[in-house]
This record gives C-alpha cells, structure tokens and sequence, in this order.
C-alpha cells in the first residue's frame, strides 16, 4: 500500500511537477507489542499527509530540508542501540532529504531527535545522533558529540558531513546550520 503525491514547483518561469510515494511499510508506527498505533488505523489518510511532506521536502529542500510532520515519525519510538550494537539507519527511509553531496562526503542538516554517549565494546566512547528519518550517525570525536547532543537538547539544527559504509554513517564533521 502506498500513496503518491504531486506538488507544482514554479522555477525558471516554467512549472515544474516534482512526485514523491510514501510506501506504509516505510511508515506505519507501531506499539512496543508489535499492533499498530491508533493514528494508523487510517492508513490512507495517514499515507496521504507522509506522501504529501515528502513531496514539499523534495520541491523545496532548502527550505524544509530536516523538518518532517509527527505522522512521518516512525521510527522516532524506537529503543535506543545497546552499547555494542551496531549504529544503523533503516534501509527504508532512502527517501530522506540530502543537503548536496562532496567528494565522497554527504549532508543531512536536521535537529537530532536523540543521541547518545556510548562506549564501544573496546571501550572507546561513541557519539551518535538520530535524524528525524530515523538515520543513526556515529563519531568518536568528543566535540562533535558534544555539539549533537547540544543541538538535541537546545533544539538547534545541525550540518552533518558523514560517509556511509553499509548501514553506518559515519561522522565526518558537524557544525551548526
């Protein structure tokens, strides 16, 4: 199930039709027993108003590049990695908005919606910070781990250069936006 939405983005003097699809699977919220939240109960409405940001994000991501409506926050309830555990974005939100790719490095620019200071199993501290997407950054770099978990806490967004290898993305820089 899915639903599709159209936005009409005027550039250069002509029109321009910019689609975006929000698949339920990417966005169903659940329970922690598994059952679906009462809100998804409707799914199509549901579907509709994630389609329908999705679309806006894509037309205009200057501006609404990070922002995201709290029926596309899905993955927002999920636990948080255990110490150990790998840090990973979810393979479903390849939709997520890119700030401009460089030299092998891409932008996310986004207001963390968590983060935490874990020690690795080496014992080496690591930092991660969770996009509005659902995406799992990680660092070992203490002042760039301080600035995520600033900008969760003062709710300022964040400019985050990171490479990806696998599931994993990896913190070059951060600074704020």
């Amino acid at each position: 199930m899915s639903a599709t939405a159209y936005v009409k983005k005027l550039a250069g003097g002509q029109w321009h039709v910019v689609a975006a699809t929000a698949h339920y699977s990417e966005y169903v919220q659940k329970k922690k027993d598994g059952g679906i939240t009462s809100m998804w109960l409707k799914p199509h409405i549901m579907l509709g108003k994630c389609a329908e940001a999705l679309a806006l994000r894509r037309a205009f991501p200057a501006e609404l590049s990070g922002v995201y409506t709290p029926d596309e926050m899905a993955q927002a309830a999920n636990p948080e990695p255990e110490a150990n555990e790998p840090i990973k974005g979810p393979e479903a939100k390849k939709d997520a908005p890119k700030v401009q790719p460089a030299d092998g490095v891409d932008f996310d620019t986004f207001i963390p919606v968590s983060s935490t200071s874990k020690p690795d199993k080496n014992g080496k501290e690591r930092f991660a910070a969770k996009s509005p997407a659902g995406l799992w950054y990680s660092t070992y770099d203490d002042k760039q781990g301080t600035l995520i978990q600033d900008a969760r806490v003062e709710k300022f967004a964040v400019k985050i250069g990171y490479t990806t290898d696998g599931d994993f993305q990896n913190i070059v820089s951060v600074e704020k936006a």
